[in-house]
């Protein structure tokens, strides 16, 4: 029998001075099938599609933006888009192998493989 796990596990609870608001977007590198079975799916979902670019769907859904990608080597997410609370100054991380960049409201996440 499965035990429930506390959502705290996984969850930070809520300070009201967080940056983060809310992720609003995601770069996806998947191949040619599985970007056509996500697709459609997303559409069923109420999800509206454009192309963004030869062979590079972009999905617009509820408060979010997904773009996919071809896949080169790997399939997976390669960045995140961030929504912050507040405006900061431009800043640049390095976060093992990702880069973080903050500037303004907007945050971007980069995991794009270095291959």
């Amino acid at each position: 029998m499965a035990l429930p796990v506390p959502q705290t596990r996984f969850a930070s609870p809520y300070r009201p001075d967080q940056l983060l608001d809310d992720i609003i977007g995601l770069t996806l590198a998947l191949d040619p099938s599985e970007a056509t079975v996500l697709v459609d799916e997303l559409h069923l979902a109420g999800w509206v599609s454009r192309p963004a670019g030869p062979n590079v769907p972009l999905l617009n859904g509820p408060d979010a933006v997904i773009r996919i990608v071809p896949a080169r080597s790997e399939a997976g997410i390669r960045e995140v888009r961030l929504r912050l609370r507040r405006a900061v100054r431009r800043q640049e991380a390095q976060l093992d192998g990702a880069e973080l960049v903050l500037d303004g409201q907007v945050g971007r996440l980069n995991l794009e493989p270095t291959d």
